[in-house]
């Protein structure tokens, strides 16, 4: 694993989950990592739903 960028603020659960996703996708990341310990089962949730969300709006492509 390589940190690259630093996109951490105080934000809602729609905003870093959002925030996470671009930057996934923007450095064509293969998986994004969640603290367990933070919700549990609602960190995955809110990734899938973010990522859902930003290809509905077309930010990021649907796999082909």
């Amino acid at each position: 694993m390589w940190i690259t960028h630093d996109k951490s603020a105080a934000m809602s659960s729609a905003e870093w989950s959002s925030t996470a996703c671009l930057l996934a996708y923007e450095t064509n990341a293969a998986v994004i990592y969640v603290e367990w310990n933070y919700g549990r089962d609602m960190s995955p949730l809110e990734i899938s739903t973010a990522w859902q969300a930003l290809q509905d709006e077309g930010t990021i492509p649907r796999a082909s």
